[in-house]
């Protein structure tokens, strides 16, 4: 037997059975929609609660992300300390022997320049001697005798 003879036997005209049958079809359909939304509804949640575990998980890798990278950070600066600390000693080093050489250049120019007063103070006088024995020689026959009396005495000495 048929659903149409079943529906024949129960009474029922073809348009009640189409209203039956709809109904019956939207029933069915509800029933499945309602098994697929709690269907996804558990599943929903439960991607919710690993996305939260994801997100915990994620909070997890980026501390210790950036643990490693403040570890990372702290052993390149001493890496960096140990290869500059000898350069910035070398440096300090030669700053400190060029102000001391610079110092040094300073007291020698100083010296230098009293040299070169010394110098000049003595050729100006020996100028003004020699000015003067020249004046004397010339002028003084007297002189010009002496003169020449104490460099032929020198020059006896010498031989």
């Amino acid at each position: 037997m048929n659903i149409t003879e079943l529906l024949a036997d129960l009474g029922v005209d073809f348009w009640t059975g189409v209203i039956i049958g709809g109904l019956a079809v939207a029933f069915i359909s509800y029933v499945y929609s309602n098994k697929q939304r709690l269907a996804l509804q558990e599943e929903n949640a439960q991607l919710k609660g690993k996305l939260d575990a994801d997100d915990g998980n994620l909070d997890k890798i980026k501390n210790i992300a950036n643990q490693l990278m403040t570890e990372q950070a702290a052993q390149s600066n001493v890496e960096i300390k140990k290869t500059l600390d000898p350069l910035k000693e070398n440096i300090n080093s030669f700053k400190n022997r060029l102000e001391d050489l610079d110092k040094e250049r300073a007291a020698d120019n100083r010296a230098i320049k009293e040299h070169i007063n010394t110098l000049n103070q003595r050729s100006i006088e020996v100028s003004e001697e020699a000015a003067n024995l020249t004046n004397a020689l010339r002028n003084d026959k007297t002189m010009q005798g002496s003169w020449g009396e104490v460099i032929l005495e020198r020059l006896l000495e010498l031989s």
